[in-house]
């Protein structure tokens, strides 16, 4: 479990680091605001095109004024996108430098990023670039090595401190699936208290079925996402228990 866990995590960094690349190009911090400043929407929508061919996650780009009004978007007919009261769009705001986040689970949504622009040290604009969550979700798919009843889940602590699912869950139709009670007291605490310090956590818990599973969670850098790794303990002590059986 640990080595799927270590697989995992070292995986969806790349993935982030190759998102993050997109809010680092120049192309998009130098030369769109001086494409602003004189007006040139013409080759503003040829810069759109270069960094699509540069960066293939990139699903759509939008530049907004700073009170969130659209100067230009590669999306046909936006003139407007209300992002009033938006997280992550008042995080922006707040400068709080280039933000990114998953809306909802990765399965059919994107991930959204936005990044400052800046003329003489000054935010002139942001660009909302909505990248394709296909790269992450491709490989966070369930791990059949770790058995009938093994399941990964990657979640997103909120702001006010509960676990937001990013992927499906394996097992839905169960009471407390979605709700973000993942696994009971206390061995919760113990597993979520991850972070860039004390990147692993293991732990005997009681999982949003009622089962008793066997669990690891470990903090991925970049994000403030956990991914949780976890199978029954009866089926990850059952060859255990066979070799109990020969050897007594």
């Amino acid at each position: 479990m640990r080595a799927h866990m270590e697989l995992g995590r070292t995986q969806i960094t790349a993935v982030i680091k190759e998102y993050m690349r997109v809010a680092e190009d120049d192309q998009l911090r130098q030369r769109i605001p001086v494409l602003l400043a004189a007006h040139d929407e013409t080759r503003l929508s040829g810069l759109f095109s270069e960094l699509f061919i540069a960066h293939p996650t990139i699903k759509e780009i939008t530049v907004l004024d700073p009170e969130g009004m659209v100067i230009e978007s590669t999306v046909d007919g936006l003139q407007y996108q209300f992002i009033s009261g938006d997280a992550l769009w008042e995080k922006a705001k707040a400068g709080q430098g280039v933000v990114f986040d998953v809306r909802g689970p990765m399965e059919g949504s994107y991930a959204h990023m936005f990044v400052p622009l800046l003329s003489a040290e000054s935010v002139v604009a942001y660009g909302h670039i909505i990248l394709d969550s296909a790269p992450l979700s491709s490989i966070l798919q369930p791990h059949d090595t770790l058995g009938s009843t093994g399941e990964t889940v990657v979640v997103k602590r909120d702001e006010d401190g509960t676990f937001i699912p990013l992927t499906a869950l394996k097992f839905p139709a169960h009471d407390g699936a979605g709700t973000g009670l993942f696994f009971a007291e206390p061995a919760r605490l113990a597993l979520t208290n991850v972070s860039r310090e004390h990147p692993l956590a293991y732990q005997t818990a009681v999982d949003y079925r009622g089962e008793k599973v066997m669990a690891v969670s470990g903090f991925v850098d970049e994000t403030n996402w956990q991914l949780w790794l976890k199978a029954d303990a009866d089926e990850v002590l059952r060859p255990v228990q066979k070799l109990k059986i020969l050897f007594v």
